[in-house]
């Protein structure tokens, strides 16, 4: 929950309701961004933005932009340690400290320059110039000594991170940093994401239209190559491969591509997915990502499955090569419960153990089951995935 106290930390500070940099004419008068509020850097007095600002005054609004900036860039990495230093730094106070000294035009820029310098690295840009590379004063012919009045606080400290004009959810610097088009919703499907929405994209500090930016990952297959498995069964293990950036670091979240490319049969994300040629699997947070590849019903088959990551010129992919058999074999199906032990207790009762062998995520209910006289398998519970245990009650 955002702080309240800013306010009251320097004894003007309640006159920071700050418009119009009188060095840079071009820009309009700044509209009031929600964070103003939610920082406790209003008081509700009427302002006069030709009033001036005095060293107190501008400490506080820096505090409050560097603490939003903090969190509502959270998954692009906060404010960043230049930033949070500032801070710390505005925060002290020593005997030569003099809040309610004047405020020049000079120290307002030196303040705001590390500001803009974060917001311009995850790509705000700056309205109405349209420039992710430019400071709002520069073009103007300022006198850096001159004393700053409230309006040109007030107009350096309007940047919004949160506003989303549309109602889409997605901020307007996001939307049009991604050239997401106009009226496309935030739950629709983000086109370079694997499957993610928009509103997934930008919670998870992602580019929408390419995870990766350019770059191409490095991928390999760490388990479940050559397998040989009944016709029609999975092999017995998920195929597995790892994906890293360009410094060797584990991705998270990274979009990968599982296709049956020859020889036919069928991929699915978990015990519970559709099964299909091809499925999008995020990797998790070691890196990894998984898919389960079911045999064609088709003996003496060999059967590839590529997986890629990246786009266009930056994909790299690797290759799996899968075998069914005669039919003869016995092989795992690695959704099934392994290493099960049925225990008979002195009061008839029973207990069941057994090892879950399904994808971690898969939150398919697993059916607790018998088989009868006549060899038919009956159902006699249904528990929650992830359940390594059951009891069954002595019969009455």
């Amino acid at each position: 929950m955002k702080s309240k106290f800013l306010s009251q930390r320097h004894p003007l500070a309640g006159l920071l309701v700050l418009a119009c940099l009188l060095f840079l004419p071009l820009l309009l008068a700044a509209a009031q961004p929600s964070w103003w509020s939610d920082w406790g850097v209003l008081n509700g007095n009427q302002p006069n933005d030709y009033v001036a600002v005095n060293q107190g005054q501008v400490k506080n609004i820096t505090t409050a932009a560097i603490l939003e900036i903090d969190s509502s860039l959270a998954q692009f990495g906060g404010a960043g340690d230049n930033l949070l230093q500032l801070q710390a730094a505005l925060s002290g106070t020593s005997a030569t400290t003099n809040d309610y000294a004047p405020a020049n035009l000079g120290q307002l820029k030196n303040l705001t320059a590390p500001i803009y310098d974060r917001l311009m690295a995850v790509g705000y840009q700056l309205a109405p110039l349209k420039s992710g590379s430019l400071y709002p004063w520069v073009g103007g012919t300022p006198n850096d000594y001159a004393m700053a009045n409230i309006g040109q606080v007030k107009n350096l400290f309007s940047f919004d991170l949160t506003l989303s004009s549309d109602g889409s959810g997605l901020p307007d610097w996001w939307r049009h940093l991604y050239d997401v088009p106009p009226g496309v919703s935030g739950t629709s499907i983000a086109p370079g994401c694997g499957g993610l929405t928009y509103l997934d994209s930008y919670n998870r500090g992602l580019n929408p239209n390419d995870y990766y930016n350019g770059q191409t990952p490095t991928v390999w297959i760490s388990g479940g190559d050559g397998q040989t498995g009944n016709p029609g069964t999975f092999v017995s293990a998920p195929l597995v491969v790892s994906v890293v950036d360009s410094n060797n670091q584990p991705l998270i979240n990274a979009p990968v591509t599982f296709t049956v490319t020859d020889g036919g049969g069928a991929l699915q994300k978990s015990s519970g997915a559709p099964a299909s040629n091809s499925v999008n699997v995020l990797t998790d947070s070691t890196g990894n990502a998984k898919a389960y590849f079911q045999l064609p019903n088709i003996t003496g088959t060999t059967c590839n499955i590529t997986a890629s990551a990246g786009i266009g010129v930056n994909s790299v992919q690797v290759t799996f090569t899968e075998f069914t058999d005669d039919g003869n074999g016995t092989f795992n199906d690695p959704f099934d419960a392994s290493d099960m032990v049925a225990t008979v207790n002195p009061d008839g009762s029973a207990d069941i153990t057994w090892t879950n062998n399904t994808d971690p995520n898969d939150t398919t209910p697993i059916p607790v089951q018998y088989q009868d006289r006549n060899g038919n398998w009956q159902t006699i519970d249904t528990v929650p995935a992830g359940t390594t245990s059951y009891h069954i009650p002595a019969q009455q």
